[in-house]
């Protein structure tokens, strides 16, 4: 028998019962890594700017393999900023799964979480604006439709959240809770480990640019050390931001290192060398070993 969500409130909407299941912020803080699924972090799904984007947006892979389309509502296509709430609960659930808190045959409606809870973790302030902004994301995300299309396998459609309500506190205006369904693909994605990790120095990061390419560091470095690609390609795969020319100026400027990573542009080949720092330094470290090893060996000799 599988094992049921530790914390489920059972409630009533519309005379029907529904099953609410209770998220612990605790997960969150003391996960040692933060979790994004898979497709969300090769493709470029979320926009890089805070203005808002009403345009129907269509990709496709260099390879033309995979072809998406989004579509935003009235209020705008969902923001990179948008997506650290799902983060939020991308990570939760992971948690919750790996600890047998959640299982896959059991049905959910909807997640709860404090608004306290989502604004901490995405970097936001406490104030009435902040919970109107958090309030705007949420429509964002409820209104951006996503079609996805890989070639001689799968056409699928879903919205980035199929719906939420805010619980306000007794007495005042002032979100309290808030109840999130999550639509059944995503669900299946992080049911079935879709999912790859990510350091948890990426909620410091404030640019769009930074925020979308964080995403793909990951993605393309894997457990290689080094990972060269041309600018254009790196440019196509970010969602093709601004001009290239401008895109080309941030990467040459940019300075710092990218969660556990560095970004090099080197302008002889016009491409982008994606360093893993973490890896690079386990071999530099294997490797003095390995020389001190053999140092003193020659000197017993």
């Amino acid at each position: 028998m599988s094992k049921k969500p530790a914390l489920v409130i059972t409630g009533e909407r519309k005379h029907k019962l529904v099953k609410i299941v209770d998220i612990d912020e605790d997960i969150v803080q003391t996960a040692t890594s933060l979790k994004n699924i898979v497709q969300f972090m090769e493709l470029p799904i979320f926009s890089t700017a805070k203005k808002a984007d009403t345009r129907i947006y269509e990709w496709s892979s260099p390879d033309g393999k995979k072809r998406f389309t989004i579509t935003p509502s009235a209020k705008g296509r969902a923001t990179v900023w948008d997506r650290d709430i799902l983060l939020f609960f991308f990570t939760s659930l992971a948690g919750m799964i790996d600890n047998g808190d959640l299982a896959k045959d059991f049905r959910v409606d909807f997640f709860s979480v404090t608004a306290l809870a989502i604004n901490r973790f995405c970097r936001r302030g406490d104030g009435g604006q902040d919970y109107d902004d958090l309030i705007s994301a949420f429509d964002r995300l409820l209104g951006t439709v996503v079609k996805l299309e890989v070639e001689g396998e799968s056409c699928v459609s879903f919205p980035l959240i199929a719906g939420y309500e805010v619980v306000k506190r007794d007495g005042s205006n002032r979100m309290s809770n808030v109840q999130v369904n999550l639509p059944a693909h995503i669900l299946q994605l992080l049911f079935n480990r879709k999912t790859l990790s990510f350091s948890k120095t990426y909620q410091k990061l404030t640019s769009g640019y930074e925020k979308q390419l964080s995403m793909l560091c990951p993605r393309f470095c894997g457990n290689k050390s080094v990972f060269p690609i041309s600018l254009e390609k790196l440019w196509v795969w970010m969602g093709r931001p601004r001009e290239l020319k401008t895109f080309r100026h941030w990467i040459r400027n940019r300075t710092g290192e990218l969660m556990e990573y560095s970004v090099i542009y080197l302008p002889s080949t016009d491409e982008v060398q994606i360093n893993n720092n973490k890896i690079r330094e386990a071999k530099i470290r294997r490797y003095i070993k390995k020389r001190a090893i053999e140092k003193h060996k020659k000197r017993d000799q």
